[in-house]
């Protein structure tokens, strides 16, 4: 990724059918494998936090989706923009409360089970 970058790639640029962005398939592969360094790298080129696929969803809902609640906490730390996806459509919006309720039910599951 390194190599591609300091060649010029964009790193917002959408390649594929399904509109995904690196960052997409970063977190997609934090989901598989555990390791942030792909997505650490996205965000430390000011990559597009907020950038949706063809769907309507950003990389936010994927990593919800997924139960990925440190990248959760990395792409807000990191200035995603919730405001940004209400453009989108109503199920954004919907992902978007569903999301608050996941990071709601952890923290009290923190509170009383740590």
């Amino acid at each position: 990724m390194n190599l591609l970058v300091n060649c010029g790639h964009d790193i917002n640029e959408k390649k594929t059918i399904f509109g995904v962005s690196p960052l997409h398939t970063a977190i997609e592969f934090y989901h598989k494998n555990k390791d942030s360094r792909p997505l650490d790298y996205i965000i430390e080129c000011n990559a597009n936090i907020n950038a949706y696929d063809s769907n309507g969803w950003t990389g936010l809902h994927h990593a919800s989706k997924n139960g990925d609640l440190e990248v959760c906490k990395l792409l807000i730390e990191n200035n995603y923009n919730r405001a940004d996806t209400n453009l989108v459509s109503n199920k954004v919006n919907l992902i978007n409360f569903s999301i608050i309720l996941i990071f709601i039910f952890v923290e009290i599951n923190n509170l009383f089970f740590i």
